[in-house]
């Protein structure tokens, strides 16, 4: 689970990096859109590239979700085994049952 975790975190990293590597572009866009002559290319190419950077935005916070709940979850594994330790060696005690 956590080698899928890491992958999938690798897998947004190299995304956000093309973003990264993208951004002059996408500001020379954004800068266009804001003087108002884009063409019509150009509209699709920053709407593409908004919905590219949201979309790995929100894979890398299911990453991190799924990381937490490894965390978690490992948490609860390890506190229901010594629950179970700690109740089995009280019930062998004479005054445990």
């Amino acid at each position: 689970m956590l080698n899928k975790t890491l992958s999938v975190i690798a897998r947004v990293g190299m995304a956000v990096f093309f973003i990264y590597a993208l951004w002059p572009h996408i500001i020379l866009l954004r800068d266009h859109a804001q003087s108002g002559n884009m063409t019509p290319v150009e509209w699709m190419v920053l709407t593409g590239s908004l919905l590219f950077a949201a979309c790995f935005a929100l894979a890398l916070a299911a990453a991190a979700m799924i990381a937490a709940f490894c965390v978690v979850s490992a948490g609860v594994r390890a506190l229901k085994h010594h629950l179970a330790l700690i109740l089995r060696d009280a019930a062998s005690l004479p005054c445990g049952r």
